[in-house]
């Protein structure tokens, strides 16, 4: 039998021509323009649930504040007169701060004083315009600005005359000024009453947090994420000609408040 050899052939080394390269890089390119905007959602997705463990925290802190006393939230008016914004800890009506909203819990340790709670991790005023007021509700001292700054700040007595300002709107100004009972209370409010959202105020609200809409949490302290990609919590924020602040907009505040109750 005759003898049979196989013999293989490599193809001559050679480089890649110009299409080819062009042809890869395209392909590269498309793989990263596919997966960023995922990996972008994930990074917002976990984002948002420290959002809602946060406000979670704020009402749970009121719900055990409201155990020692008589079932009442804790208030934003004073007996004096005085009163915070919704999104405040301390006083906003006077140079002498003390604690009121959530703020009144934590003097009692009802929740301590950890600035990242009062903080949303979407929150990004860095391109703000209004007033030019850039903000951050944690760490970041914005010199003149109203007198405030962020909770990191909370215990330092050197900064004791300056109000705290926070990421959340609290619901206890505006119940105050625009219902019967005044105060938030156990047994008058029904589970679903909202007591807490992603401060809503359009100088530093939705554009600044999540975009696409708010994280809020209710009175049995279930917390949601309301969509809003049409921006008509914006647009009702910034139609009425007051700012979102639970005292001069008191009434819009709490327009919005009802219809995070209602999902409509």
């Amino acid at each position: 039998m005759p003898h049979m050899s196989f013999r293989f052939h490599r193809p001559p080394n050679r480089a890649f021509t110009i299409v080819e390269l062009l042809l890869v890089i395209s392909l590269i390119v498309l793989l990263i323009s596919m997966t960023l905007p995922s990996l972008g959602q994930a990074k917002e997705t976990a984002r948002r649930a420290v959002c809602a463990a946060n406000s979670r925290s704020q009402v749970q802190a009121c719900d055990v504040y409201s155990n020692d006393n008589s079932g009442f939230f804790p208030s934003s008016f004073d007996k004096d007169g005085t009163w915070a914004y919704s999104f405040d800890l301390r006083t906003s009506s006077t140079a002498v701060r003390k604690p009121l909203g959530v703020g009144a819990c934590i003097p009692g340790r009802y929740i301590g004083m950890e600035p990242k709670v009062f903080h949303c991790p979407s929150m990004d005023t860095s391109g703000a315009t209004q007033w030019n007021t850039p903000y951050h509700s944690m760490d970041v001292d914005i010199p003149n600005w109203w007198s405030s700054i962020g909770a990191s700040w909370w215990s330092d007595p050197l900064q004791a005359s300056k109000r705290i300002t926070i990421a959340y709107s609290y619901r206890a100004p505006s119940w105050y000024l625009n219902s019967t009972s005044k105060h938030i209370r156990h047994g008058q409010m029904n589970p679903g009453f909202v007591v807490n959202v992603d401060i809503m105020d359009p100088r530093f609200g939705k554009w600044y947090t999540h975009k696409q809409g708010f994280t809020f949490t209710r009175m049995d302290e279930s917390t949601s994420f309301r969509g809003d990609r049409n921006d008509e919590f914006e647009t009702l924020s910034i139609s009425m000609g007051v700012n979102t602040d639970g005292i001069n907009g008191s009434l819009k505040d709490e327009l919005l408040f009802k219809k995070l109750e209602t999902g409509q």
